[in-house]
C-alpha cells in the first residue's frame, strides 16, 4: 500500500496545473516536505522520551512538561527547511539530538562549505555557488568561521605518528606572503615528503616559519624524529643546496647520504650563462644526469668541463663544487633514479598549493595558511593512498 501511495503522489507532483517550474524540481519540493514531516515527528518522539510519557497520558514517571514548538529555519543537503517545528519542554532542557543547540545547519553542509573553500573558492564565491543548489549564502565570515573548525584536525595531523619504513626524504620550502598588520610579510613553509621503497608517497609535515635557516629547519627535521621518523630505513635525503638545511641536516640525520636536485642545480647555471651560451651549455650537461652509471656520468662531466671551462667558468665551477653529490642517485636502483634526482615530486604539490592561493593573494594570518597546507596534505596523501592500493608499484627494494 506505502508503495502505491509513493507512486500516486509522485506522479500527482510531476504532473501539477505549474508547467513553469522543473518537474524535477516539483519532486524535490515533496521530498523535502517529507523530510521535514520525518524530522518533526522524530523531533516529537525524542520529547516524549525525555519528558517520561505520552501526550495526554498522567504518570508518575513523568520528568517534564511539554511547552509547544519554536519555528527554525535549517539548512540540509536536501536544501533549506524554513518554519521547522521543533519541540520544547516547560524546564527548557530538552534538547534534540538530530542537531545542536543554535544550529542552523547540517553538519555534512559545513562540510560542504568547508571543502568549496578549501577547493579554491573566495569565501564570497562560496554563496554564489550553494545558492542555486541547496538555497542558502553564507556570508564570507561564516565561511570564515566554518573553516577554523579544521584547526584541531590540523593540531592532530601535526602531531600524528610516523612510521620509520621511508627510504627517502625530500625537503624543501615555498615563500608566500602573509599579513602581519599592519603590512604583509614573507614567510616561508617547510615542507618534507617520505618515499618508501616501493614508490608510494606521503607528505609528513610542514612548518610555517620566516626562513630557511638552520634553526628553521632543524625545529622540523627534530618534529620528524620525535613523531618516530628516527632515520633507521632512511638511505637518502634529497633536497636543493641550502646552508641552512644542510647543516640542519648534519644535526638531525648525520648518517644519512644526501643529494643535490638537479632542477634547483641546473637554474644556478642558467643564472651564471650569457643568452647565447644556455641553450647548448645545458644540453651538454643533460648528459651527465642522463647517464647510465656513475663512470659514464664522470665522463661526460669532463667532456662538458673541457668545452665550457674557458667561456663559462662560473658555470662550471657551479657544478664541479657539488659534483659528488649530485651523482649520488646513481648508486641506487635505476627505476628510483627518476624519483630522487630532483624535487619535482615536492615542487608538484607547490604549484597545487600556488594555485589555490591565487585567488587570495595574501594570507590573512599564518593560520589561514596552515589550514590551506592541510587541506593540500590530506588530499594528496588520500590519492596516493588510494592509488597505491588499487595499482601497487613494482619498484625494488633499496638494500
Amino acid at each position: 500500500m506505502s508503495n502505491e501511495w509513493a507512486v500516486k503522489t509522485l506522479t500527482e507532483l510531476l504532473y501539477s496545473v505549474n508547467e513553469d517550474v522543473d518537474p524535477i524540481d516539483r519532486v524535490l519540493a515533496g521530498c523535502l516536505g517529507c523530510v521535514r514531516r520525518v524530522l518533526e515527528n522524530v523531533m516529537e518522539a525524542e520529547r516524549d522520551i525525555f519528558c517520561g510519557v505520552g501526550p495526554s497520558q498522567r504518570d508518575s514517571a513523568r520528568r517534564d512538561y511539554r511547552n509547544g514548538y519554536y519555528e527554525r529555519d535549517f539548512a540540509s543537503c536536501f536544501g533549506v527547511l524554513e518554519k521547522l517545528r521543533v519541540p520544547r519542554t516547560r524546564s527548557g532542557k530538552f534538547r534534540s539530538s538530530l542537531f545542536g543547540r543554535f544550529e542552523r545547519r547540517q553538519r555534512k553542509v559545513n562540510e560542504l562549505i568547508r571543502s568549496l573553500f578549501l577547493c579554491g573558492l573566495s569565501q564570497r564565491s562560496v554563496a554564489d555557488v550553494l545558492g542555486p543548489f541547496l538555497g542558502i549564502e553564507p556570508s564570507a565570515s561564516t565561511v570564515s568561521a566554518i573553516a577554523k573548525s579544521l584547526d584541531s584536525e590540523i593540531e592532530r595531523f601535526k602531531r600524528r605518528g610516523l612510521d620509520d619504513d621511508f627510504d627517502y626524504l625530500i625537503l624543501d620550502g615555498i615563500a608566500l606572503s602573509v599579513k602581519i598588520s599592519p603590512y604583509a610579510v614573507g614567510k616561508c613553509v617547510l615542507v618534507a615528503m617520505g618515499i618508501r621503497g616501493d614508490g608510494s608517497k606521503e607528505l609528513l609535515g610542514f612548518r610555517v616559519e620566516h626562513s630557511e635557516s638552520e634553526a628553521c629547519w632543524e625545529r622540523l627535521l627534530n618534529d620528524l624524529y620525535t613523531r618516530g621518523l628516527e632515520g633507521q630505513n632512511l638511505k637518502l635525503v634529497i633536497s636543493d643546496g641550502g646552508a641552512g638545511l644542510l647543516k640542519a641536516m648534519s644535526y638531525v640525520y648525520p648518517d644519512v647520504p644526501h643529494q643535490r636536485c638537479w632542477v634547483h642545480k641546473i637554474r644556478n647555471v642558467f643564472s651564471k650563462l650569457k643568452r647565447c651560451q644556455r641553450k647548448e651549455c645545458l644540453r651538454g650537461l643533460r648528459d651527465v644526469w642522463q647517464a647510465s652509471n656513475r663512470r659514464e656520468a664522470e665522463r661526460a662531466y669532463q667532456a662538458w668541463e673541457a668545452e665550457w671551462i674557458q667561456t663559462a667558468p662560473e658555470a662550471v665551477e657551479c657544478v664541479k663544487q657539488d659534483l659528488d653529490e649530485l651523482l649520488v642517485f646513481l648508486s641506487f636502483p635505476t627505476e628510483h633514479w627518476q624519483l630522487i634526482r630532483t624535487t619535482n615530486h615536492l615542487e608538484r604539490c607547490f604549484r597545487e598549493f600556488r594555485r589555490r592561493l591565487r585567488p587570495i593573494g595574501c594570507q590573512k594570518n599564518t593560520a589561514s595558511c596552515e589550514r590551506m597546507l592541510y587541506a593540500l596534505c590530506t588530499r594528496l596523501n588520500l590519492r596516493w593512498k588510494k592509488k597505491r592500493i588499487c595499482q601497487p608499484t613494482v619498484f625494488t627494494q633499496v638494500a
